[in-house]
């Protein structure tokens, strides 16, 4: 485990549900916050990355672990539970009674989520490189390892994960998403990259698309794949899913979009500096700007669900 630091972590909420109400009414909208401050004041650690279930929040904590709030009042967040982990806890994903954490340095750590006020370590594997993100399915997680691409990890046995393939990326993998027989990689310099993971044990590149910055994150809504491409918001269509296509695109000015998200018909993006950022989607190939919101510190990441958008963000 690292050292501590002071670094604060900040979580910023808003309604989902009056923005919808007031874009269908208006045709724009104000952002609307519920609260904003520092929920809960953690000192150690700052929050690379997030998944919400329900009304709970896992968060990558960096060298501050993994930890579990309780979101369901958005003015009153709670800490259930954490866990240190072996490295810098970023990137987290939950299936099942399962949070799997890309543990930087540490590879892929696993922590049971059964009892969320106390989550145990149930197993881990190194994976050579740094472990940014992690998305799961099946058998199989799939982890974004920054320089060397997308490795897979066979998580039959929780206790005992065991990689057992990988492609090495010509760019830097930063975050990944699944989509059928497909991995989409967010793979900074280089684009999307699109393997095929039929064979989880041999993935293989059947295409990408060059974006004009660099890629961050990425999320998939539908035939549609949403990248936070340093400075715009990149739509990609996936009609054909080994050949992404693009479609549309907005600027994000005064920041660096780091995270993105979808519900509904709103793409929200984390752009440090800069905010909070509220897209229309209605539309996928026309994305319409509809609001811009501080949230006090540098907005990391977003996840939106059950009426409200959290986001992770220092400062």
């Amino acid at each position: 485990m690292n050292s501590s630091n002071s670094t604060h972590c900040r979580f910023f909420l808003v309604l989902l549900t009056a923005l919808m109400v007031q874009s269908a009414a208006i045709g724009a909208m104000r952002l609307e916050t519920v609260a904003n401050g520092h929920w809960p004041d953690i000192t150690r650690g700052r929050p690379y990355n997030l998944y919400l279930v329900d009304n709970t929040a896992f968060v990558g904590l960096g060298n501050g672990g993994l930890a579990i709030l309780d979101v369901s009042n958005p003015t009153n967040c709670t800490r259930l539970g954490g866990i240190e982990t072996a490295g810098t806890a970023r990137g987290v994903f939950v299936a099942g009674n399962y949070a799997y954490v890309a543990d930087d340095a540490a590879g892929l750590q696993i922590v049971s989520i059964t009892n969320l006020t106390a989550p145990r370590s149930v197993g881990g594997c190194a994976i050579p490189g740094f472990s940014y993100d992690v998305a799961v399915a099946g058998d199989y997680a799939y982890v974004a390892n920054r320089g060397n691409g997308l490795r897979v990890v066979c998580v039959t046995n929780q206790s005992a994960p065991v990689v057992v393939g990988g492609y090495d990326t010509t760019g830097d993998s930063y975050a990944v998403a699944l989509r059928g027989e497909y991995a989409y990689v967010a793979d900074y310099n280089a684009g999307v990259q699109v393997i095929s993971i039929t064979n989880p044990a041999v993935p293989v590149r059947v295409g990408g698309y060059n974006t004009p910055g660099f890629s961050y994150d990425l999320a998939i809504a539908g035939d549609y794949l949403y990248v936070a491409d340093s400075s715009s918001l990149q739509v990609l269509s996936l009609t054909n899913p080994a050949v992404p296509v693009s479609v549309g695109s907005v600027p994000v000015s005064g920041g660096v979009a780091q995270g993105v998200d979808v519900f509904g018909d709103l793409v929200f993006v984390a752009a440090q500096a800069g905010g909070l950022r509220v897209f229309s989607i209605t539309n996928p190939a026309v994305p319409v700007a509809l609001s811009v919101s501080p949230t006090g510190g540098m907005a990391e990441k977003v996840a939106a669900r059950n009426g409200y958008a959290l986001v992770a963000c220092t400062g």
